[in-house]
């Protein structure tokens, strides 16, 4: 009998592609080394086979459950206009506001010798150009996205939405294992599946994720992509002042932005109504979205029937609960151990 998703499912999807992301990106090294190819094409060829696994895994998990995958992950919601909006404006303001946090938490780590971060892309043609929108851009839209906000956030079923929502972007960030992204991965993370929530559907985190990568690559081709490290200085405390000040302005913005999403949304949808009616309405929306379950979008993943079935099959020992709480814990101690590596490189 196939159930729903559940925390150990999720858990268990979630380990599951961290190691094949590991194994597929030292696969992809190993290969782009016996053909002879630079630094560039490597990562590019190693971040193929990642995608790959991770999207393999989610569709492998999610084929498990019970339901099609369209009603699994929400896909068989309409698609708005108002995702193109929201696309460019909550990357872009999520990059200019929180970069300088990011940055900062970068600039410690390289000041506390961590030399771990890649030396960054780069693109020089306009064959790399398109090979990079393709790779790093496109598959990880798809890919993570039906992974950590339709496997993971969907399997927390029993978890009120912000709660979901916040444990699936953490495990969002460290499954990257970038210390200088870290911070702004974990907010877009927060970013994605509130709206994913809101909208009951992965297909407007997808587009929301594809603008953010498009406008991240773009910046990186202008300026130096911002995942590799600084050089070693003095931090002042007016930069840490305007990190953070930046940092609190950005999450007022996200958060007003979200509610007139939702107040869009509600006027949309919700035939003639005066202005304060809308608002109490979208308010209303948020409030709901954010503090029921999940419940897999719309269909109901983990269920009474289906919690119970889960916690008996086999050893009562590996129950949902015990199965995420060890892939938590699993995941934090490799970034960690992943992090302290860092400093002797």
């Amino acid at each position: 009998m196939r159930t729903g998703l559940n925390k150990g499912r999720s858990g268990a999807a979630m380990l599951i592609a961290v190691l094949a992301y590991n194994i597929a990106g030292l696969m992809g090294s190993l290969i782009a080394e016996g053909a002879g190819a630079g630094k560039t094409a490597a990562d590019l060829i190693a971040s193929v086979l990642i995608q790959i696994a991770i999207g393999g895994v989610a569709l492998v998990c999610a084929r498990q459950a019970e339901g099609s995958l369209k009603g699994l992950f929400g896909l068989k919601a309409r698609v708005n206009p108002l995702y193109v909006v929201m696309g460019i404006l909550l990357p872009a303001t999520g990059i200019f506001f929180f970069l300088p946090l990011n940055t900062l938490v970068g600039q410690l780590a390289v000041n506390a010798g961590y030399s771990g971060a890649s030396a960054g892309l780069v693109y020089d043609t306009p064959l790399l150009v398109t090979a990079t929108i393709a790779v790093l851009g496109i598959m990880p839209a798809v890919c993570e996205e039906l992974l950590v906000r339709g496997v993971v956030l969907g399997g927390l079923s029993r978890l009120k939405g912000v709660y979901a929502v916040l444990i699936s972007s953490a495990m969002f960030a460290i499954m990257h294992m970038n210390v200088m992204q870290l911070v702004y991965q974990f907010v877009i993370g927060i970013v994605l599946g509130a709206v994913v929530l809101i909208t009951r559907s992965i297909r407007s985190g997808m587009w929301i994720h594809l603008c953010n990568n498009l406008i991240v690559i773009i910046v990186s081709y202008k300026t130096g992509d911002f995942s590799s490290a600084p050089e070693p200085k003095d931090i002042g405390g007016g930069e840490v002042l305007y990190a953070l000040g930046m940092a609190l302005a950005g999450i007022v913005l996200f958060c007003a932005a979200v509610y007139v999403y939702a107040a869009v949304l509600t006027a949309m949808t919700g035939g003639k109504k005066n202005a304060r009616a809308t608002l109490k309405e979208a308010f209303a929306l948020l409030r709901d979205r954010l503090s029921m379950p999940p419940n897999s979008y719309g269909y109901p993943g983990d269920t009474q029937e289906s919690a119970e079935l889960n916690t008996h099959i086999g050893n009562e020992l590996f129950t949902p609960n015990r199965v995420f709480a060890l892939t938590v814990t699993i995941l934090a101690v490799v970034w960690i151990i992943n992090f302290i590596a860092g400093f002797g490189t």
